[in-house]
């Protein structure tokens, strides 16, 4: 049995399926018939870039891009840190100053908010990261407080101890 990919057609079907290939573009029901992709932006990534800078030149346009986009930058971040509203607020907020300080770093391959999303959840993930990093040390000293105690009584205090910190 051949190993073949799903796209390839069989050997009696190739020249058949290189010719209709080369008669119909994407989304075509017709050979030769002319339809835009579907999903797909008319507008350049040059465009969308030139367009994006342009924001940073004009305080209204900025102010303008600002109000919508943080809304969505917000919304995003909001249903993945578990509904903690001071948390979203606190991620938005470094998510636009990293925009901000990396906005030469924008092809324009895709939408600003997509951009924007992108850059969030990077910040989400690190904090999320620092966050298990420090769980993690708590826990490596509680550990070694209960090793380092003489009886089972030095341990339970060891625990309390714990629990308070953690509160």
């Amino acid at each position: 049995m051949s190993r073949r990919s799903i796209s390839q057609p069989s050997d009696g079907n190739r020249e058949r399926h290189a010719s209709n290939l080369q008669s119909r573009t994407p989304h075509s029901s017709e050979p030769g018939e002319q339809v835009q992709p579907q999903g797909r932006s008319e507008r350049g990534s040059a465009e969308r870039r030139t367009e994006f800078h342009a924001i940073f030149v004009d305080e209204r346009k900025f102010r303008e891009w600002y109000d919508v986009t943080a809304r969505r930058v917000y919304a995003y971040l909001f249903g993945r840190c578990g509904g903690e509203a001071s948390l979203a607020e606190e991620l938005t907020q470094l998510t636009f100053i990293d925009a901000i300080r990396h906005r030469e770093t924008y092809d324009g391959r895709a939408d600003s908010v997509t951009w924007l999303i992108a850059i969030g959840r990077n910040r989400l993930l690190d904090h999320l990261r620092r966050q298990e990093r420090e769980e993690r040390r708590r826990l490596r000293i509680v550990v070694r407080e209960i090793a380092v105690g003489d009886g089972q009584e030095a341990a339970w205090d060891t625990l309390e101890d714990r629990d308070q910190i953690v509160r």
